[in-house]
C-alpha cells in the first residue's frame, strides 16, 4: 500500500503523525495479536497532499474542501484498499473513524460503497476547515495547516450479536485487581479476577435472549484480553468489544483516567473517590491535568527526541514552544527547571495536550530512564511504579 493508504499492521506508535493515536492505538494491537476487524489508514499525508493539489488555506470555506479534486492516485488506491475488505462483486459496510495526532477524540460513522466512502472521507476533511474547529487550534496562516492534520481510519463493519465495553480496573470501586464486562444496555454485568480469570460475580438484568448475552467462557475471554492490553499500555483500559458468531473483536481501547459512573441499573456497587496510598517520588507545579503511566526517559540531547514513544515519561531541562511537536508523543512530561508563559501555556493545551509538571527540581535525581512511574498532572505529584 501507499503513503496515502496503509494496512492497520503497517501502524505502530511511531506513527502518531501519519495515522493519528486511534489508529496507532490499533495498530499497537494488531502486533500483539489482539483480534479485531480488517481494515486501512488513509494517512494524514494524504490529507496534506489533497490540500497542496487544491491551494487550500486557513480562509478556505468546508464547501471549497468539499469541491476539492481527488487525484486519481488517491481515489484508486483508497477504493483497492476498501475493496479488498468486501472481496470480489461485494461492497462491504465500513466504519469510518477520524484518528488524530494530538487526542484520542474520534468521530464515528458508517458507510456502504466506494463513492460513499470518498464522500465521507472528504467530509471529515471539511470538517477540519469549521470556524470551530480553526479556532480550537488556533489556525492563523498556512503554516498552521499541519495543526489541522486528520487520518481516517477504515473498518469492516462487524453486524454483532453482543457488544460491550471491558474495564481493566472496576470503574465503580477503582479495584485494579478485578476486570468488569459491561454488555450493551444493562445486559450483563461480569467481575471477573484479574490474577486467575475466575468469574466473581454475574449478573443479568435484563430477560434479554440468551443468544444474545455473553457466556461465561466469553467473559473470561475478553478478561483475558483487556488483561493483556493493559499489561502492554502499562495503564488501566475501557475497551469496545464486538461479537458476531463466536469470534470476538477488539474495537477501541482508551486509557482511564477517571472513575467512571456505571451505566444506570448496574448491579456495580456505589461509586466512591479513589483513596489508595502511593509512594510519591517527587511534586511540582502542575501544567497539564491528567495521568500517564510508563517508563521514565530521561531526555538528554536533540536525538532523544528523535525516539520517544507514547508510553514514556520524559524528563527534559527546560519546556520551549519549539519542541511541541518532538514531545507529543510523549505519554507525560515532566520538566526541571522551567515555567511557560500564558501563551505558550495556552498552546501546549492545543498542540501537547499531555499531563505534564513543571519545576521538579530533583527530577534527574530521583528518576532514572526505564524505571516505571505514574505522573498526576493535575496534583504535580509523580509515584513510584504504575497504578496496579
Amino acid at each position: 500500500m501507499s503513503a496515502f493508504v496503509l494496512s492497520i499492521s503497517q501502524i505502530d506508535k511511531r506513527d502518531i503523525d501519519i495515522a493519528g493515536k486511534f489508529a496507532a492505538e490499533l495498530g499497537e494491537l494488531s502486533h500483539i495479536g489482539i483480534p479485531m476487524p480488517k481494515g486501512f489508514i488513509v494517512t494524514a499525508s494524504c490529507f496534506r497532499e489533497f490540500l497542496i493539489e487544491n491551494k487550500l488555506t486557513p480562509a478556505s470555506a468546508e464547501k471549497q474542501v468539499m469541491r476539492g479534486f481527488m487525484s486519481n492516485d488517491m481515489v484508486s488506491k483508497i477504493n483497492n484498499a476498501y475493496k479488498e475488505l468486501g472481496g470480489v462483486l461485494k461492497e462491504s459496510k465500513v466504519s469510518v473513524i477520524s484518528s488524530s495526532p494530538f487526542s484520542f477524540e474520534a468521530t464515528h460513522y458508517e458507510v456502504k460503497g466506494d463513492a460513499n466512502l470518498i464522500l465521507k472521507i472528504k467530509e471529515i476533511w471539511a470538517a477540519q476547515f469549521s470556524k470551530i474547529s480553526l479556532i480550537k487550534n488556533s489556525i492563523n496562516n498556512t503554516n498552521d495547516l499541519h495543526k489541522l492534520d486528520i487520518a481516517i481510519v477504515v473498518q469492516k463493519k462487524i453486524e454483532s450479536e453482543k457488544n460491550g465495553r471491558i474495564f481493566t480496573e472496576d470503574p465503580a470501586t477503582n479495584d485494579k485487581t478485578k476486570v468488569v464486562i459491561e454488555q450493551g444496555k444493562n445486559t450483563a454485568h461480569y467481575l471477573i479476577s484479574k490474577k486467575n480469570l475466575e468469574i466473581i460475580f454475574k449478573g443479568h438484568l435484563t430477560k434479554a435472549k440468551r443468544s444474545h448475552r455473553i457466556s461465561d467462557k466469553e467473559a473470561i475471554l475478553l478478561a483475558f484480553l483487556g488483561r493483556k492490553i493493559e499489561k502492554y499500555f502499562y495503564f488501566p483500559q475501557e475497551i469496545r468489544f464486538a461479537i458476531h458468531g463466536n469470534i470476538i473483536y477488539i474495537l477501541e481501547t482508551k486509557p482511564v483516567t477517571s472513575i467512571v459512573q456505571p451505566p444506570v441499573g448496574s448491579l456495580s456497587h456505589t461509586p466512591h473517590k479513589l483513596k489508595v496510598k502511593r509512594h510519591i517520588l517527587l511534586k511540582g507545579a502542575s501544567n497539564f491535568p491528567g495521568i500517564a503511566t510508563g517508563p521514565v526517559k530521561i531526555i538528554t540531547d536533540s536525538k532523544d527526541l528523535q525516539k520517544i514513544n507514547p508510553q514514556e515519561i520524559i524528563v527534559l531541562s527546560a519546556l520551549a514552544y519549539d519542541l511541541f511537536p518532538k514531545i507529543k508523543r510523549a505519554g507525560a512530561i515532566v520538566v526541571k527547571n522551567h515555567s511557560l508563559t500564558g501563551r505558550d501555556k495556552f498552546l501546549y493545551r492545543i498542540e501537547v495536550g499531555k499531563p505534564s509538571i513543571l519545576n521538579v527540581r530533583d527530577a534527574g535525581k530521583v528518576l532514572h530512564t526505564g524505571n516505571v512511574v505514574t505522573v498526576d498532572g493535575a496534583k504535580g505529584e509523580i509515584y513510584k511504579g504504575g497504578l496496579n
